[in-house]
């Protein structure tokens, strides 16, 4: 190989380790990417409302951790505070269990099921500012089942909405620095904190909301990443000829 490519620190650690010392500078770290949003089509800054509005843009599987944010709007339920809805949307092996979890917690007012949607028609949800915040309760399964770093985090990041997610897998890495809200996995009630800290002070949402945006386009632009890419092959090209 000419190249190794990680697209995160964890990654790029452990292989560095394995390939040996002769190899071990041919390994480098590069992000995936998304396209980039124009500042003007972005949901920056916190808008008050009469109802605030969390999706989990994510498939109905164990890793994901839906489980923990049904919990989480029970906990919300029993504070007195249902200003808050939430909307699964994906599809998966765990749909019939979530859908008796939530009606046996009688919170089907505050969590819902959406199904699967189109990225673009989620996108444009977020450019319409209809989510105010995006929600990834993934947990750890074992050392080989965890989180990368996730596109649907980077993609709401990009529109400057706020995101809360787990201390698992390469997510620390993208969140770092005040860029997200980082808290343990499989506790309800640090989910259920985060949400009331989010819709209750405006200057924590809005901080999130900037530095979440900046650390896309600082790091997570797909032109550029790609653009990377396509210069490692050339030059790997060139050695070769």
């Amino acid at each position: 190989a000419s190249f190794i490519r990680i697209i995160d620190e964890n990654g790029y650690r452990y292989v560095k380790n394995i390939v040996g010392e002769n190899e071990k500078d041919k390994v480098i770290k590069l992000y995936l990417g998304i396209d980039n949003v124009n500042i003007d089509d972005t949901k920056m800054g916190f808008i008050k409302k009469d109802k605030y509005r969390v999706v989990v843009p994510a498939n109905l599987i164990e890793v994901k951790g839906h489980t923990y944010a049904i919990e989480a709007f029970l906990e919300l339920k029993r504070r007195g505070i249902t200003n808050v809805e939430c909307c699964f949307y994906g599809n998966g092996e765990l749909k019939d269990s979530f859908t008796r979890q939530i009606e046996e917690k009688e919170i089907r007012d505050m969590v819902r099921l959406g199904g699967y949607i189109k990225n673009s028609d989620l996108l444009k949800q977020y450019k319409n500012k209809q989510v105010d915040i995006v929600l990834l309760p993934s947990i750890k399964l074992s050392e080989s089942e965890h989180e990368g770093i996730p596109v649907c985090l980077m993609e709401a990041m990009s529109y400057g909405i706020p995101v809360i997610s787990t201390n698992t897998g390469g997510i620390p890495e993208l969140l770092k620095d005040h860029c997200g809200m980082i808290i343990p996995d499989k506790s309800a009630s640090a989910i259920a904190d985060a949400i009331v800290e989010l819709i209750l002070n405006r200057d924590r949402y809005n901080e999130l909301s900037i530095n979440g945006y900046n650390r896309v386009v600082d790091c997570f632009n797909n032109d550029r990443n790609t653009g990377e890419i396509l210069n490692l092959i050339k030059e790997a090209v060139k050695k070769t000829q």
